[in-house]
């Protein structure tokens, strides 16, 4: 499909090509191009254009449905292995609960494999009432405020550091 969506590209690329050119050859005083061969060439070069819009068309659509089936099995996988995380979380407070009933810390199975609980690493877990906490434990942070640099850049106001990009642009097929 690679290559095919390269050709197809190149193709519409060369067809728009060869028409700016002609018009370009019409547009220069020194062309030797009569009107009537100028007319026949671009009504050739237009029913290709239409052609290959229409094979532009098509491929893109093949495309978007092709990102669309990857969206849906990223989507399912994601399910799964969200579900499958879920049953090992299960599985593993199951049998963390069962030992701590028993008394037991520590499993040492046939195939020199263990079982054993251990404290999470990192630091100790804390609980914050923020109602009660002092000023001196919060922090003050510098944020920029892109909003209000926009609007005096859009209302002709220099702002030293900053200034108004062009927009971007993309293609549409529909």
């Amino acid at each position: 499909m690679d290559e095919n969506v390269r050709d197809i590209a190149n193709d519409f690329a060369l067809i728009t090509s060869e028409a700016a050119d002609l018009m370009a050859k019409m547009n220069d005083d020194d062309s030797d191009v009569s009107i009537e061969a100028f007319k026949d060439t671009m009504e050739s070069l237009e029913l290709m254009i239409k052609e290959k819009g229409d094979v532009v068309v098509a491929v893109d659509e093949k495309i978007l449905n092709e990102i669309k089936d990857v969206k849906d099995h990223i989507e399912y996988y994601q399910n799964l292995k969200r579900s499958w995380e879920n049953r090992q979380r299960y599985f593993h407070d199951r049998i963390s609960y069962a030992m701590d009933q028993a008394g037991i810390t520590k499993v040492s199975t046939e195939h020199k494999r263990s079982i054993y609980i251990s404290p999470n690493g990192g630091a100790q877990p804390i609980e914050i009432n923020e109602d009660e906490i002092g000023e001196e434990y919060y922090k003050l942070e510098k944020v920029l405020d892109k909003k209000k640099i926009r609007e005096d850049l859009e209302a002709g106001k220099e702002v030293k550091g900053a200034k108004l990009l062009p927009r971007g642009r993309h293609l549409v097929i529909k």
